[in-house]
């Protein structure tokens, strides 16, 4: 019997990446760090953050692809990118919407 591990799926992803990017905001927001100036370890975690929104979007996660879409468009642990920020983000809050979790869905 094979027991490797299997990869994680795009709600685990999800779920990482968003533990990491809140650790390392909270830093900022404390005045302990600044996203233009992140330490070495911070700029790896930002880097995994990256990473890991980066392969939940591609399996089609719409918050995945959304917060990948926020981090380009705010230059947030990557070079600000806003092209690539608006159609990532719009790409996930459409669907989102289609799902019933975006903000269009929560106005009826």
């Amino acid at each position: 019997m094979c027991r490797v591990e299997l990869p994680l799926g795009p709600e685990k992803l999800l779920e990482e990446a968003a533990r990491r990017y809140w650790d390392v905001k909270r830093r900022v927001d404390r005045g302990e760090a600044s996203w233009g100036a992140l330490t070495k370890a911070q700029q790896r975690e930002m880097d995994e953050v990256l990473r890991l929104w980066r392969s939940a979007a591609e399996q089609g996660h719409a918050e995945a692809q959304f917060n990948l879409g926020c981090m380009y468009d705010n230059g947030k642990g990557v070079q600000q990118k806003l092209r690539r920020g608006t159609a990532l983000a719009a790409q996930g809050g459409r669907a989102r919407t289609r799902e019933g979790e975006g903000p269009q869905a929560r106005r009826r």
